[in-house]
Parts: C-alpha cells; structure tokens; sequence
C-alpha cells in the first residue's frame, strides 16, 4: 500500500531556523524518495501558531483524517533537528506508531523516552524515564516516546475516542495522555534509535550528549529504567 504522509507541526513558541531548515531537508527528501520509489508522496504540510498544545494536535489530526488518501501523520515541532532521511527509517519499521529519540533540553543527555511504571495503578499516566535501550535496530516500548518526531498510522485515531491529546496540569502532559489510550486501545508504540534527532534551544542537545553522559556519568543509568542490553555499544546511525 502506498504511504501519504501528512507532516504536521503543532507549533506554540519560537521558529528556530536551523531546526527549520533540517524540517525542509526531510521533508523534500521524504517527497523525492517517495515519488521516485512509487512509495506514496508527502499529501500535506501543516502548522498551528499560537495555540494550546493540545488544542493544536487536536485541531492537526482532525484536518489529516480530512485528507482521504492520507495514511500517516508526521508530529514534530519547531525546536526538532531531524536527520533527512526521518520519513524512510519510521515508515520502515511499519508500526501504528513509530518514533525517533530526541534529547531533552537542559537535561544533559536525558532522552525523552519514558516507560509505563508499575506498581502505581492509581495513576495510569505514571511513567518512569529510560536510560538505557537498544541502538541499533527498532524495539516496542509501553509507554511514552514524546511528539517531537513521530510517524502514526491513520488507522490509530479510528482505535480511540476524542480527545486524542488533552492536557490535565499536574497530572499528564498531552503526549503521557495519548500514548497510555493508544496503548490501551491495542495500538504498537515502537521506537526507531537511529533517527536521532536534536533538540535546539542555546544549546543543541544531541545523541552525543547522552552518549557522554552514559559513558562517564555512573549515576545515570541508576535512575531510570532499562529496555535492554542488547546493541548497546555505539554504532553510527
């Protein structure tokens, strides 16, 4: 079947340029593989300016599933770095939700990867971070991977009651709250590592702050959670 990706951003502060300019190289890249391969096309491009967040994902799903032919939507935002070749390696792993790993700003290497806590059933929101996980081929996480670089299949939203995202200050952020209904609709949330992505603000936080920090930091690894050991060692994406 071929793929028509909508590529939706739900923006609500600054336009960094450099990460503007990565979107517009992955983005032409993603259109030109895609025509020239007969894979499907890029079926539309779409952003918000200032909205609630989760107003914003609302409002940009909504007008995706309005495009008949559209198969997935892409999720990012304006402070993403995306490497060009971000559409190809999500739509290969061919999952209801696929997405890359990016680097928290200000949490010096911490990914923005979280998965389901147990033992804590009277908060299902409850999500505990990740410190350590596979880096060389795609894995399943039951939990939270974040919007700044995610690839959903349409057939996810038709699995879930309105709102998809929705914000409750205090307990949960719009994406804890869509990924624990997706979850617990029967939808796949997987992770594909070697998109890695940066996160700009004065800083670009980047895969090689977390490398370094796992590598010299022993306390790192103590305070989340741990996928697996498997493809640890670091191989070039």
């Amino acid at each position: 079947m071929s793929a028509h990706v909508v590529w939706a951003i739900p923006n609500y502060g600054a336009i960094w340029a450099p990460a503007y300019q990565t979107h517009m190289a992955a983005i032409a890249k993603a259109s030109r593989l895609m025509t020239v391969t007969h894979m499907g096309s890029v079926a539309g491009v779409g952003a918000t300016d200032r909205m609630a967040l989760d107003v914003a994902e609302n409002v940009l799903c909504e007008q995706f599933l309005a495009i008949e032919k559209a198969t997935h939507i892409f999720m990012t935002e304006l402070d993403m770095l995306l490497p060009e070749d971000t559409i190809e390696r999500l739509l290969a792993v061919d999952k209801d939700i696929v997405s890359g790993i990016y680097f928290l700003r200000e949490g010096h290497g911490q990914p923005c990867l979280y998965k389901k806590m147990l033992g804590a059933p009277e908060n299902p929101y409850a999500k505990t971070p990740l410190t350590i996980f596979p880096l060389t081929e795609p894995w399943q996480l039951n939990g939270c991977p974040g919007v700044g670089c995610v690839l959903i299949k349409r057939e996810v939203f038709a699995k879930m009651e309105k709102p998809w995202w929705h914000i409750d200050p205090g307990h949960h952020g719009s994406d804890m709250y869509f990924y624990t209904r997706a979850v617990d609709a029967g939808c796949e949330v997987w992770v594909e590592p070697r998109v890695r992505c940066g996160q700009i603000e004065y800083v670009n936080w980047s895969f090689d702050h977390y490398w370094a920090r796992l590598q010299h930091d022993p306390e790192f690894p103590k305070h989340g959670g741990i996928i697996s050991h498997a493809g640890i060692a670091r191989e070039e994406a």
